[in-house]
């Protein structure tokens, strides 16, 4: 009969033992969909988060296609499309040129395949269809024509491409989309295109191109320009995603997700090992007989391998199923951390199914590999004497027969019962310390980002109001008078003028002395190969042409009150001096602060110079002593475009209506006491409201928002996964329970006819399963105690965050325990009702 490995015998076998065996099979089905639902949890994020980043590398290089062609012909556009190497080629014709504030944008006839790939197609209005139509991107909206509302008009200035006089016309804007990173393309009909005739030889096209195979892009790209004759290398770009540090930060980002498939493969390991350990002990005399009339262990093995294949087929869609839910869920709700990604697009690749199967199957097998093995090679005799302890302990024997049952002796029992277990426990205890010491790890990473330092590093006050028509604007409007007086006495009657501080804005010119004159231009033409790249959209070489020419410098000169001054000079880095509140306010002091391009850290001296303390600078005819000067933290975006370098100056309120008249505040920071921020806002919405203004407004609950997205972002998957692993242990603890008290089944039949009653055996199971439940603690207790506190602290050392207050927590073996605790006394009542469904005689004669 067992002459040869019978498959169909095997599997016969193996179902055989799932339904001898349902509530462990069943246990073991969960623990394999939820380790299969991790892993395929971990891989669809790793895939979805890595192209969302990809998605983000690649929009720095004003597409999205593997290659952008720019300055072809239409010749050399049709012929990019037919080479073989590549998979597509959409490309648009450029109509003209918008010039305006520094910054530059496209005119081009509608390309159904080019804009996709820099998401410029209108989701709200239409497409132009007339030559006086025209759709663009809502911030570029807003920058020129001051609205973006779908009807209104738009005048705009441009030069035709073949055409150097500029071409004044008025546009309806028909369509719009959200801003993106792709701000420069604005479409308009191909009514207006044939009103600007090309010649065929005009290059003026430029192609996305995207390749079959993206391998040694930078040799595919030069050999794509010789196929269609392009010669000059400026005319092509290879996307930076395929640049060696970008590919670095997505692999590294990726990496931080993927470190937990260990943890899940430990976890999954121990539990499933300790499952096999138990069926086996449990078949051992049923496969001792099959020995006996010739199985082999080849053919005992391959049973066990069909009862674990048929259960991991039935686990993984499950699993899969699992896994895509809650990287739907994740995909949906977060947003990445640090790089402003736009809503990530769920990304579930084939091999991430065939991964996740695999990882699973390799858990279950390895786990599965050794007891089959142990089991496998003993021999008939053995097998059918087998009891779980094939190593005897005579004085253990003795000690336990020979003696009647007394009832103060429980204990002492519980506490043997217990001993005896300890191999098969080993493995449920250490799947409870690994998810008891991850999920510590993570709930302390959880506390100790203070969201209030959070917060006041990006938002001081309670509430910011701008004025008319700023929500996409890039820089102030020093001519807005829509912060009315009025507005402010309406907000100083609920919160007090204490509480409100005013931000007034001009723009202006700075004269600069010789000696910083000579600074700055040095400074810039040591660091022109850095700077003319990043800056080429701000009209950076004429800038630099008027600096060197005139010794000029743009200006914008804000005047402001002492909260507001206060919070500035703690958010920059003092450079020289510091800062006199009542020097400030009495003097003609101004505090200087200029342009901090941290993105150019290759630049030699990195910071663009600044004047000096004590120097004087002459602001439109007003002498100012510099009182300090420092650098801002980032960027300043309330300087016009075309200022590619500026000074910022600060000073006091007094000074600037002396020197300004008449200017209205652009600007009301207000902090509202005793929680009158939806007082505020009501006061706010109101009064634009009431005068038809636009006004652009944040609260500090945004921020507070923020805060915990961010929180959930940077550890959601971390805590899925924790919780998942909580599951995975508590699992193998009811198994390791059920076991424990369902193979000792004639054991208990002895405690019975020795005297004791059914209330006192199931005192005994619960009193043990304390006992290992009190050991357990202590062990979880200690080393979540000892290990979560540095293992946190050197995570936050090796990436440091700037918002991280180390608190510590012992939360997750707080919940662990009580489950435990319950468990431990709800399961022998279960286990109890089964084992003595049969009568005391039969269990006493059973075999095993």
């Amino acid at each position: 009969m067992f002459e040869h490995i019978n498959t169909k015998l095997c599997r016969k076998l193996a179902i055989r033992e799932i339904r001898f065996h349902k509530v462990r099979s069943v246990l073991t089905i969960l623990m394999a969909v939820l380790v299969t639902g991790i892993f395929s949890f971990v891989l669809f994020l790793v895939s979805t988060e890595g192209a969302g980043y990809e998605y983000q590398i690649r929009g720095m290089s004003n597409t999205q296609a593997d290659i952008l062609f720019t300055g072809l012909t239409k010749q050399q556009a049709e012929r990019l499309s037919e080479l073989k190497d590549v998979k597509e080629a959409p490309w648009y014709q450029s109509v003209g040129t918008v010039s305006e504030g520094g910054a530059s944008y496209q005119l081009a006839s509608y390309s159904k395949g080019y804009a996709p790939t820099v998401e410029a197609v209108p989701t709200r209005g239409r497409l132009p269809e007339k030559s006086d139509e025209i759709a663009m991107e809502v911030q570029a909206a807003y920058a020129l024509g001051g609205s973006s509302r779908v009807g209104d008009s738009i005048t705009l200035s441009f030069v035709p491409e073949q055409g150097e006089e500029p071409v004044k016309q008025e546009f309806t804007l028909v369509g719009t989309w959200d801003s993106n990173m792709y701000s420069y393309l604005m479409w308009v009909s191909d009514e207006l295109a044939d009103q600007f005739p090309q010649p065929a030889n005009t290059a003026s096209i430029t192609a996305g191109v995207n390749l079959w195979r993206t391998w040694h892009i930078e040799e595919k790209a030069e050999k794509l320009a010789r196929e269609i004759g392009v010669t000059d290398p400026q005319q092509y770009t290879v996307n930076s995603v395929f640049q060696e540090e970008n590919a670095e930060r997505i692999t590294s980002h990726t990496a931080s997700i993927l470190k937990n498939c260990p943890i899940v493969f430990l976890c999954g390991f121990l539990m499933f090992f300790s499952i096999f350990q138990m069926m086996l002990e449990l078949d051992i005399q049923f496969y001792g007989r099959m020995k006996t009339i010739g199985m082999t262990p080849l053919q005992m093995r391959c049973v066990v391998y069909h009862w674990v294949g048929i259960l991991v087929l039935f686990s993984v869609p499950l699993g899969w199923l699992l896994g895509y839910g809650l990287t739907q869920w994740v995909s949906a709700t977060f947003v990445l951390t640090g790089n402003d990604l736009p809503g990530m697009s769920l990304v579930l690749p084939w091999y991430d199914f065939v991964l996740s199967l695999l990882g699973t199957w390799v858990t279950v097998f390895l786990a599965a590999f050794w007891p089959a093995l142990k089991a496998s090679h003993m021999t008939p005799l053995l097998a059918l004497h087998y009891t779980g302890h094939p190593t005897r302990h005579p004085k253990r024997d003795k000690e336990i027969s020979g003696h009647t049952y007394h009832p103060n002796s429980l204990f002492l029992i519980a506490w043997k019962g217990v001993a005896r277990q300890k191999g098969r426990m080993a493995f449920a205890l250490a799947a409870l310390l690994v998810s008891a010491v991850f999920a510590g790890v993570v709930a302390v990473q959880y506390i100790s980002r203070d969201l209030e330092k959070f917060v006041s590093n990006k938002f001081s006050f309670d509430y910011l109001v701008k004025g008319d028509g700023q929500k996409y604007n890039v820089f102030y409007d020093p001519d807005d008078h829509s912060l009315t007086p009025e507005l402010y006495e309406r907000l100083s009657k609920a919160v007090g003028n204490q509480n409100i501080s005013r931000v007034y804005y001009a723009e202006t010119k700075i004269k600069l002395t010789d000696f910083l004159w000579k600074e700055i231009v040095d400074y810039y033409e040591r660091n022109m190969e850095y700077y003319q790249d990043y800056l080429q959209y701000v009209g950076f070489e004429e800038a630099f042409r008027e600096l060197k020419e005139d010794h000029t410098i743009s200006a914008a000169v804000y005047g402001v009150e002492e909260e507001y001054m206060w919070v500035m000079t703690n958010e920059m880095f003092d450079l020289s001096g510091h800062y006199d509140q009542e020097m400030f306010e009495h003097a003609p002091f101004a505090y200087v602060s200029g342009m901090n391009k941290n993105t150019m850290n290759q630049a030699d001296d990195y910071d663009q110079p600044l004047p000096k303390e004590g120097s004087v600078l002459s602001v439109d005819e007003a002498d100012y002593t510099v009182m300090g000067t420092a650098r801002r933290p980032y960027n300043s975006m309330f300087v016009k475009p075309d200022a590619a370098f500026y000074l910022e100056c600060y000073i006091s309120m007094a000074n600037f209506q002396k020197q300004y008249p008449g200017r209205s505040p652009v600007e009301l920071l207000i902090s509202a006491p005793n929680g009158q921020e939806k007082e505020v806002a009501r006061i706010v919405d109101s009064y634009q409201e009431e005068k038809g203004y636009n006004y652009f407004t944040i609260d500090r609950q945004l921020y507070y928002d923020g805060g915990r997205m961010s929180v959930w972002t940077m550890l959601g998957p971390k805590i899925i996964l924790s919780a998942i692993l909580f599951l995975i242990a508590i699992l193998g603890f009811i198994n390791l329970i059920l076991h424990r008290t369902l193979a000792r089944s004639k054991e208990f039949a002895v405690y019975r006819s020795l005297g004791m009653s059914r209330g006192e055996l199931l005192k005994l199971l619960i009193l043990e399963n304390v006992l290992f439940t009190v050991m357990a603690g202590v062990l979880v207790y200690g080393i979540s105690a000892i290990a979560a506190g540095p293992l946190v602290q050197y995570l936050n050392r090796s990436e440091p965050d700037v918002w991280f207050t180390y608190h510590f927590t012992l939360a997750p073996a707080h919940v662990l325990m009580a489950v435990l605790i319950i468990l431990a006394v709800m399961l022998p009542i279960f286990s109890v009702h089964v084992t003595e469904q049969e009568s005391i005689t039969r269990r006493l004669n059973m075999d095993a």
